[in-house]
């Protein structure tokens, strides 16, 4: 992982660059809609996935706790309809496989940066 020197709109923090993103820090128990932190048109062209954070941060500054959830249309291939969570990167892992046979997981995880920096962090060592 590299760093953008680029700063934001506010000048302040660089941003860490991952795959090609730019990753920008956020705050405990955050959430958004596809990229850096969440695939795009996959299954499918116009899927967006959505994601979270929780409030535990490892030392390196990253989210221990994240969330990914897959598209809407996705949800009725599930018995509940509900929308869940998937909460770890195994178990991303094993719903892709399951729910996309033949799908390729390494090239799932490269559209996206799993890991997710906090604010904090960065703001404090960045």
């Amino acid at each position: 992982m590299e760093l953008d020197n680029t700063k934001e709109a506010n000048g302040s923090t660089p941003r860490k660059r991952e795959n090609g993103l730019h990753l920008r820090p956020v705050s405990p128990e955050a959430s958004g809609v596809g990229l850096p932190y969440a695939p795009v048109d996959w299954p499918k062209r116009g899927d967006v996935w959505t994601w979270k954070v929780g409030r535990r941060v490892a030392i390196t500054g990253h989210f221990l706790d994240r969330y990914l959830y897959p598209p809407k249309r996705l949800h009725k291939l599930e018995n509940s309809g509900k929308k869940r969570g998937l909460a770890s990167k195994l178990s991303v892992e094993r719903y892709v496989k399951t729910a996309f046979p033949g799908a390729d997981n390494n090239a799932f995880f490269a559209s996206f940066s799993w890991k997710v920096p906090e604010k904090k962090h960065s703001l404090t060592n960045g």
